[in-house]
């Protein structure tokens, strides 16, 4: 018998006496980690998604459960079914797990599996932490959260990486208004939405993470809001964290507005806009947790020339809990200081990132605080000084004002500020105890004075530049914000019409006549108009027709008297959106065949002149 043939009858009685399973079997059981695309992994990013495999030593004669643990506690299960040895979890989610109670790291997690309620075998899976991507607010740029990122930074201090939008490092820059060129254009809160998805994106990608935290000061909460709603598609955020985030929108843009500083960003801070159209299009979080920190800088209604009290000058208690989140704690910070200060970082911010897996589910929502009645302002006065000049404002104040604050914005930040009472004594502006200064250029707001029961009657505010303001001059807004004594209510009948459309403006005075009416409209592209608000019935009223998509500010102005000869000074803020007219179906087949004519046009005259020249010959 050759070899070959010998050969070939070994293999015929092998393939006759040993099993047809050839594959190895081991001894015991073992634990595969696989990604969302079912890749076997020993390594994760703190929230990313995975699957747990179990294999056991041999196939099971009836379907066996498998349970799933993560230092003691269950993340998973599966059924290896009958005449199988494994099977797979369902999605299982990771938030948390790179901390361990109290905050201490664990970049290494056991996963035990039990089956049939015996622990058989274990696995360890590295982890990572997640990503932390900052969102500035309004005024201001990447540099607002400098205190966290870098290597002396307060995330450094946890182990942990920032990444500010707009920071050049991945694709996408908001531009939320640059306080070197105030009348400039802004981007609206949709648009900057728009850049921090780009950014976004780059993060994940580049740090292989499939979440991350999302920490935004004051409008920055805003836009996050609009991109959880609009533009994320996957799971993309972990949580929110808004560091004085005007959820009911702030007045306090109503003096840079009237300037026509950072528009349309002012208008779309105004409450107006944000209770009556933003909020309620903008509701869906996606099941994102939403933290919140605010700052009681002011606590004195006195002392707050444009917020309800609590304020932190800019954005009030009520405003951040305009919307149901979870309410980490407030602290006696200004407004812009709420993303550089270190106590806000360790108090609160600090142990919303280190939260342990279970602790996600412990951060519930509360209940949004009712809208706040809008607040009682005077017309504001605006504008510019030459140097070695001044301008004296009337500001008339009526019977029964409990309250009376003053704002000013000065774009230079060099006027002086003098105050004469109905007396006609000029009073002593103690800075300590009746007003407040905010001397950063990334502010709504330069200078408050407040009086308690102010005298009735005509108030005179002057403004006097200083050697100090440039050549170019100051421009200035004021205004006052009243608790108290007459009482204006504006309102549109449309808050969304579409192009064409007629909306109805209506304005009444309680607790006076009104004398005179007007509403200044500002268009989308910045153009103005104002109309006369004539009486009709118990208010006045006027109407106008939007001829461009987006939004109008409109600032309805009364003047009036008390039955006892006093001048009322009121002023209101409403907000109207116009949409695009939708296009009929027969204008859409016109234009269709409109452009089927017009490709075709050319081919019709060379097809013509053939004709006539072979007709000549």
């Amino acid at each position: 018998m050759n070899f070959a043939r010998f050969g070939l009858l070994i293999a015929l009685l092998l393939s006759v006496f040993l099993p047809v399973e050839t594959r190895a079997q081991s001894s015991t059981a073992t634990i595969e980690i696989l990604d969302r695309a079912g890749r076997p992994v020993t390594s994760i990013v703190d929230g990313n998604r995975l699957r747990l495999r179990v294999t056991l030593p041999a196939r099971v004669e009836a379907e066996t459960r498998a349970e799933f643990l993560l230092d003691e506690t269950p993340i998973g299960a599966c059924a290896v079914q009958a005449d199988e040895d494994s099977c797979v979890t369902e999605s299982i989610e990771t938030l948390g797990w790179y901390w361990a109670e109290g905050g201490a790291p664990s970049p290494l997690r056991r996963i035990q599996a039990r089956v049939e309620g015996e622990a058989r075998c274990e696995a360890t899976v590295s982890v990572q932490p997640r990503p932390i991507v900052f969102i500035h607010g309004m005024i201001s740029n990447a540099s607002r959260f400098n205190q966290y990122v870098g290597a002396d930074g307060f995330l450094a201090s946890i182990g942990l990486t920032g990444y500010t939008v707009g920071d050049g490092q991945f694709e996408g820059a908001m531009n939320m208004g640059n306080p070197l060129d105030p009348t400039a254009r802004t981007f609206t809160i949709a648009e900057n939405a728009a850049q921090v998805d780009k950014y976004l994106d780059g993060v994940l990608q580049a740090t292989g993470a499939e979440q991350a935290d999302l920490i935004a000061h004051s409008m920055g909460g805003l836009v996050t809001r609009y991109y959880l709603d609009r533009l994320m598609t996957e799971d993309d955020v972990a949580q929110v964290i808004q560091l004085g985030t005007p959820n009911g929108g702030s007045p306090c843009g109503g003096l840079l507005s009237t300037l026509d500083f950072f528009m349309p960003a002012t208008l779309e801070l105004h409450p107006s806009y944000i209770n009556e159209i933003f909020n309620k299009q903008i509701t869906n979080t996606r099941g994102v947790p939403v933290h919140a920190v605010a700052g009681s800088f002011i606590t004195n209604p006195s002392l707050s020339p444009c917020s309800g009290v609590p304020t932190d000058s800019t954005v009030s208690l009520a405003s951040v809990q305009a919307i149901p989140l979870h309410l980490a704690g407030m602290i006696p910070l200004e407004h812009n200081f709420l993303p550089s200060d270190e106590e806000v970082f360790a108090q609160f911010v600090r142990p919303l990132l280190q939260a342990a897996p279970h602790e996600f589910a412990a951060f519930t929502s509360e209940a949004a605080l009712p809208a706040a009645e809008p607040g009682q302002f005077t017309k504001t006065y605006a504008g510019r000084l030459s140097p070695n000049s001044e301008t004296r404002i009337t500001i008339h104040i009526d019977p029964n004002v409990a309250v009376a604050s003053f704002g000013l914005y000065d774009s230079t930040r060099t006027l002086k500020v003098s105050v004469q009472g109905a007396s006609g004594k000029t009073l002593d502006l103690d800075l300590e105890n009746k007003g407040v200064v905010i001397d950063n250029p990334e502010t709504l707001l330069y200078l408050g004075y407040g009086f308690e029961n102010p005298k009735p009657g005509a108030w005179v505010v002057t403004l006097t530049t200083t050697e100090a303001t440039p050549a170019s001059g100051a421009e200035y807004a004021v205004y006052a914000q009243f608790m108290g004594g007459a009482k204006l209510t504006a309102q549109a009948d449309e808050l969304a019409p579409e192009i064409g459309q007629v909306v109805n403006l209506s304005a009444a005075l309680e607790g006076a006549q009104i004398e005179s009416a007007q509403a200044r409209i500002v268009a989308p592209d910045g153009s103005r108009q104002t109309l006369e608000l004539t009486r009709g019935g118990d208010s006045f009223r006027a109407a106008f027709a939007p001829s461009q998509a987006g939004l109008h500010g409109i600032e309805i102005t009364v003047t009036g008297k008390t039955d006892d000869g006093f001048i009322i000074d009121r002023a209101a803020f409403l907000s109207v959106e116009a949409q695009p007219r939708p296009q009929s179906p027969v204008l859409t087949w016109a234009m269709y065949i409109g452009l089927i004519l017009v490709i075709l046009s050319p081919v019709l005259l060379i097809v013509r002149a053939a004709l006539k020249r072979k007709n000549k010959k």
